[in-house]
């Protein structure tokens, strides 16, 4: 498994299920298959990092626009309710996008299961399966997409509140994986 990293450099894999093992010079990593993988490139001179998580950014407007509280969060499974999703962000009006990798355990379509209130948007690898971006209640709306087995796939999900209650969860299954949240 070769793994292209945001400054271009190569890191070079290898899949031993139900692991991912990663090599860059002296660097290693094993993380599990099925996982939410973000790689960060250098943040200071000889320093990176893989870590598992989704790069989550949380707007104090629905319009993505505003001062974004930036975090890691190691999956989409979020119940509010009435309350602010971090501090500086309101509890209504709000929008969330979540950005990273998933790497899936099997070679095969995939649904993923996007329960929000309110609207929700799922791209896996740029291409867009799941478009509901209209307020509602927590109603469950499924895309498919067709991954390979222990390769990164590209996965943006954006989300946002209206008033009222807000819960985000993302899942998926395939044929050989029972729903389970998409996990990091």
């Amino acid at each position: 498994v070769r793994l292209r990293t945001v400054d271009r450099r190569d890191v070079v894999g290898t899949i031993e299920a139900p692991w991912l093992s990663f090599r860059h010079g002296a660097r290693a990593w094993r993380i599990p298959t099925g996982a939410i993988l973000e790689y960060r490139g250098p943040q200071s001179r000889g320093s990176e990092t893989l870590s598992t998580g989704l790069r989550a950014e949380y707007f104090p407007r629905r319009s993505f626009t505003g001062d974004s509280v930036v975090r890691t969060d190691s999956h989409i499974d979020f119940d509010w309710d009435d309350g602010a999703p971090v501090a500086g962000v309101p509890p209504d009006n709000f929008c969330v996008r979540w950005t990273g990798r998933v790497i899936p355990r099997y070679a095969e379509d995939y649904a993923f299961h996007a329960i929000a209130d309110d609207g929700v948007r799922v791209w896996i690898d740029g291409r867009k399966i799941i478009d509901h971006w209209l307020e509602q209640p927590g109603d469950v709306r499924t895309g498919t997409a067709r991954l390979i087995a222990g390769r990164p796939h590209d996965l943006r999900v954006e989300y946002f509140d209206s008033t009222r209650a807000a819960r985000a969860v993302l899942a998926w299954s395939s044929a050989r994986q029972a729903r389970e949240v998409v996990p990091a």
